[in-house]
């Protein structure tokens, strides 16, 4: 129930911004770190008419969800983890969870994209971190799609360059994780969205952070 209210919200937040700001509807994307993952997976699986491509930082999803996940397009994904993600297991869960390249070869092969990657080397910038990253591109899908697939080696469950150093958690400072989203959602443009609609400024229900369990506000 949680999950179909969420998208609901979603479709309506989308309108929402669309009322005010008059926002181009073939460039909406959605990101997010662990949980915000998870949700980004959820609006690709149940909104690709509308959500253009999606990033997902340390999030998955469960294994209901992926045999459940009926997009109607080609969505391009990217993919941030650590290998020593002690919240989102990159090995998955048995029975419950898919592994981390589990989920991506899902995507992969719903995109149609090519099998094998590209390897583009990441620098190790800095030595200090107590991580490296292998980046995998799985290029040339349906409609220009892509999949994009950062291993962080030794990486804990957080934001690869991110502003706050966790306490006993690997942070990866080789990259910059959002400037790589945005170079990853700017490549691509919607090829039908679907339609805008005009919302009143208090339709939308929103949920509150970090978790829909905690409530809701108008």
């Amino acid at each position: 129930e949680i999950g179909v209210r969420l998208v609901g919200s979603e479709m309506c937040i989308r309108d929402r911004v669309y009322t005010e700001y008059n926002i181009d509807l073939a460039r909406v994307y959605s990101t997010g770190m662990s949980n915000g993952g998870y949700m980004s997976y959820m609006l690709a699986c149940e909104l690709s008419d509308r959500i253009t491509a999606i990033a997902s930082v340390t999030g998955s999803v469960f294994n209901d969800q992926l045999n459940n996940c009926t997009p109607s397009r080609a969505v391009p994904v990217m993919q941030i983890h650590g290998t020593n993600d002690a919240n989102v297991n990159f090995n998955g869960i048995p029975l419950f969870a898919p592994s981390i390249p589990e989920l991506v070869d899902y995507w992969v092969d719903h995109n149609n994209c090519s099998t094998t990657p590209d390897i583009v080397e990441i620098p190790n910038i800095n030595t200090t971190d107590d991580s490296t990253v292998e980046k995998l591109e799985y290029n040339n899908g349906d409609e220009g799609s892509m999949v994009w697939f950062y291993i962080v080696e030794n990486g804990g469950h957080t934001w690869p360059d991110g502003f706050i150093n966790l306490p006993d958690l690997v942070t990866n400072r080789d990259f910059n994780a959002s400037e790589h989203i945005w170079e990853f959602f700017s490549q691509f443009v919607h090829p039908n969205p679907a339609e805008g609609t005009m919302v009143s400024a208090n339709t939308c229900l929103l949920y509150t952070s970090p978790s829909p369990r905690d409530g809701l506000l108008s």
